[in-house]
């Protein structure tokens, strides 16, 4: 037996163990061959004194049986006191006898059954809601959840389970999680909000999942995790989360998130293109022979997506989704899943009104929304909820955290994207703004635009210098400006700093590198849900540009959805609008239709 654990032993016999020592002893103890030792030699001095105690041989048979007999609940701090003329009387040595006495009535109460943290009374108790067990016994409130059991919440609200410290958890719809003694939690899929009571340091409450370990002592946290990826968001206190793959350890403190895993974007999301629910003429999307002929244009060339989009303007704050819009929209994913097209859909904000009002009507309309989406399948529609660039990043979290919690209660299968707006600025500051949201199941989209006075150019909606400049040129040098310059004179110092910033390939690439190393940190899959150039540009420069842009998401494994309408921004080539050209196609890496 090692000097630090004799000590702390005797120390525990006099009953002036601290909390720090006396973690410390226990954590000592928790090893098998220190427990054996201290058994073996307690056994010994036991022994020797049983010819003048007949507790001691008492104690004998106690250790002997003590595996498997003591049940009782056992936070124990015994003081044995032997007298003084019994020690002179025997000659033992009872400076020892002293440490193997405290560390046999220690060992009573670490080895007589369950530690204290593995008593009955740690397991918990279901405070709110049900789970099921997996041999599908319900559990309801006030029931025990068994030692190791594994329990599922089958219903569509929160279940909650409460320790006798204050702890408690709660799990998220169709979260799955096993309970072992000692708060040791095992997350299988879902998501848990931990709000935990302080802990002794040697016994933290900790959730394991397939790709991570969460440890902690004390404080609120929540976890969500599935078979490929786990993610963290503390909210006060301080987390140690191991990356189990590279055993890496992070403290997380409060604001703060961490994340283990791979959460590859889904294959359905690799090529996309947009299409309005309702066309710039207001009128709800045909389902005739023009609108099915594009859609199978769209399918032929190899995209694998339609982004579906409902604009702010077909509705009102009092009304919602008109039930016209909704037929309309029910038309166009039933028309493009019959094509081998996955779906993503997202209602714009309301135009022309303040942010609180289009903040009010996008909670309104989501929860119908994903009820009446919810039976598609989950692999092949997706919904992204999208932000009002006039909100502040606390006014987005805020937004995003409650449009997620209402749309998962009817679709918890379906994966989100979350629109960060980042997207004219060309830099990742919107994107590090955002806090990932600690649920499985997400997706963050970005747009890009840039460089704007090329994509936009001549777009009299975006104001000057924009709408003043026509044929800019793609890629941009000093020289390729020169003659728009001199034939643009209210643009000159525009088109001159376009020039002078090289605007090429490579700067694109760099640009969309920076959004993809935010994606790698987070471990978040990203899709750049817009970009497009204006049909007004060159078609060799708008094609060179679509390329460098598609080249560089896909180098950086970026999902692509490219923007386009029946206006500024279509397409749609010949003479009914109805199909794409071949160059634009190939610097699309698509394929034409036909043989």
């Amino acid at each position: 037996m090692n000097t630090r654990l004799a000590e702390l032993c005797e120390r525990a016999g006099d009953g002036d163990l601290d909390p720090a020592e006396d973690a410390e002893l226990r954590a000592l103890l928790a090893d098998h061959g220190a427990r054996a030792a201290v058994v073996e030699q307690r056994r010994a001095a036991l022994l020797l004194a049983a010819c003048w105690d007949e507790r001691s041989a008492a104690m004998i048979g106690a250790l002997a049986r003590s595996a498997s007999t003591v049940q009782r609940p056992s936070r124990i701090h015994l003081r044995i006191r032997a007298r003084s003329a019994r020690r002179r009387r025997f000659g033992i040595d009872w400076n020892m006898g002293r440490v193997l006495v405290a560390a046999a009535a220690l060992m009573l109460a670490i080895l007589g059954g369950r530690a204290w943290w593995q008593q009955p009374g740690d397991l918990p108790l279901i405070a709110a809601g049900t789970v099921t067990t997996s041999a599908g016994v319900p559990l309801g409130a006030g029931q025990s959840v068994p030692a190791g059991a594994l329990v599922r919440n089958e219903s569509s609200v929160e279940a909650r389970l409460s320790w006798r410290d204050g702890t408690h958890i709660e799990l998220a719809a169709g979260t799955t999680l096993e309970v072992a003694v000692g708060k040791q939690l095992r997350l299988e899929q879902g998501a848990v909000h931990c709000v935990v009571a302080r802990q002794p340091e040697a016994q933290p409450l900790r959730v394991r999942t397939l790709q991570s370990e969460t440890r902690v002592v004390g404080t609120e946290f929540t976890v969500t995790s599935d078979a490929r990826v786990t993610r963290l968001a503390v909210a006060s206190g301080t987390v140690l989360f191991t990356d189990l793959a590279n055993q890496r350890i992070t403290t997380v403190t409060g604001g703060g998130a961490a994340s283990a895993g791979d959460q590859a974007l889904p294959p359905a999301l690799a090529r996309g293109i947009n299409l309005l629910v309702t066309d710039t003429n207001g009128g709800a999307w045909p389902a005739d022979a023009r609108g099915l002929r594009q859609l199978d244009a769209i399918a032929a060339a190899g995209f694998s997506f339609v982004r579906v989009v409902i604009p702010g303007k077909r509705r009102s704050a009092a009304e919602g989704l008109e039930r016209g819009t909704l037929a309309a929209l029910d038309a166009l994913l039933d028309a493009s899943a019959a094509r081998g097209l996955a779906c993503m859909v997202t209602p714009y904000p309301l135009e022309d009104t303040d942010p609180a009002t289009a903040r009010l009507d996008q909670q309104r309309v989501w929860p119908a929304l994903a009820a009446h989406l919810a039976g598609r399948p989950a692999e092949r529609m997706f919904f992204e909820l999208s932000n009002d660039p006039r909100q502040t990043t606390a006014e987005r979290r805020a937004q995003v955290a409650a449009l997620v919690a209402a749309i998962r209660r009817p679709a918890p299968a379906h994966t989100l994207v979350i629109d960060t707006h980042m997207g004219l600025s060309g830099s990742t500051e919107a994107l590090e703004a955002v806090l990932p949201v600690a649920e499985s199941g997400i997706i963050y989209a970005v747009r890009f635009f840039e460089p704007v006075l090329f994509t936009h150019q001549g777009g009299a909606w975006i104001g000057e210098p924009y709408s003043t400049v026509a044929s800019v040129p793609y890629p941009s040098d000093p020289q390729a400006v020169a003659a728009a310059v001199a034939r643009t004179p209210a643009a000159q110092e525009a088109l001159a700093r376009y020039g002078a910033e090289r605007w090429n390939a490579a700067r694109i690439d760099a640009l969309l590198a920076a959004a993809a190393a935010w994606d790698e940190r987070n471990h978040v899959p990203l899709v750049v849900t817009n970009f497009a150039a204006v049909a007004a540009a060159s078609a060799d420069a708008r094609r060179a540009w679509m390329r460098d842009v598609r080249t560089a998401c896909e180098r950086h494994r970026l999902g692509w959805s490219l923007w386009q309408d029946s206006g500024v921004f279509s397409l749609w080539a010949g003479p009914t609008r109805d199909a794409f050209d071949l160059q634009t196609l190939q610097a699309l890496g698509l394929r034409a239709a036909g043989p």
